[in-house]
């Protein structure tokens, strides 16, 4: 979970960083399937390790973070402003494998999820 996520970071900041068109949508491509393969595995997991009861408001939690997507758009727009697009989207990708590897650190119970 936390390497796929590590790897959509990563992934962002090689996508800024390209030249290229090839790379570029080599790099695309790699991205949209971490992006798709996190996606699942975080509703996979929820779904497995909350109880029937929760459920419902588990999925809630889930939604919220969607609908709350804008709220990151206009940051990352405002930043991109800044530095450009690919400057934005290197920070987002630095940021998102940074709170990757912190999360290997910090969030142990993660990690043994079945």
């Amino acid at each position: 979970m936390f390497g796929l996520a590590f790897g959509f970071g990563a992934g962002m900041m090689l996508f800024s960083l390209a030249t290229n068109l090839l790379v570029f949508l080599l790099v695309l491509a790699v991205v949209n399937a971490c992006a798709m393969a996190v996606d699942t595995l975080y509703k996979t997991l929820m779904q497995e390790n909350v109880t029937d009861e929760q459920r419902g408001r588990a999925m809630g939690s889930w939604v919220l973070s969607v609908g709350a997507a804008p709220v990151g758009h206009v940051g990352i727009g405002g930043l991109a402003g800044v530095l450009g697009a690919p400057g934005a989207l290197l920070v987002n990708g630095a940021v998102l494998s940074i709170v990757s590897l912190a999360a290997v650190a910090g969030l142990p119970r993660l990690r043994r999820l079945p």
